[in-house]
């Protein structure tokens, strides 16, 4: 059960996390001329202000993840049952996760981004067949 919480939690935090890294501004604090621990200014930019993506190519990166993510449901089921979900789901995070310390080196190239991110949704594709197939060997 607790495997399987955690699992879930880490195949979502790294499904959203370009989400979140692209869109939010990164915060740069200059430092205050006062005492006090305010920031006076925060500057931010976001990903897709640094790299200049069109509105095109941001749907294409977001949506690159889901292309990959479609094409492997029906082989996690099979690997699942072939090789236990427990395996199939571990090295699903951990595939998803070396993809996911891949992105940012990528993001300089959006050819090489988008198929970093359309891998990454191919391994985290099957999780979910793999935790069914946990669940039913518990039922």
């Amino acid at each position: 059960s607790l495997l399987l919480h955690l699992g879930l939690f880490v195949v979502y935090a790294l499904r959203v996390c370009i989400s979140v890294a692209a869109a939010a501004p990164s915060a740069h604090v200059l430092p205050s001329n006062s005492s006090s621990s305010v920031p006076t200014e925060v500057i931010g930019v976001s990903m897709y202000m640094e790299y200049s993506w069109t509105n095109t190519e941001q749907g294409i990166i977001l949506g690159s993840f889901f292309n990959g993510y479609i094409t492997t449901q029906v082989i996690g089921g099979i690997l699942s049952r072939k090789y236990g979900g427990k395996s199939v789901l571990m090295a699903g995070v951990f595939l998803a996760s070396v993809f996911t310390m891949l992105t940012p080196p990528a993001s300089r190239n959006f050819t090489l981004l988008v198929v970093c991110r359309t891998l990454m949704g191919a391994v985290e594709g099957v999780s979910f067949p793999a935790i069914l197939t946990i669940i039913g060997h518990w039922a």
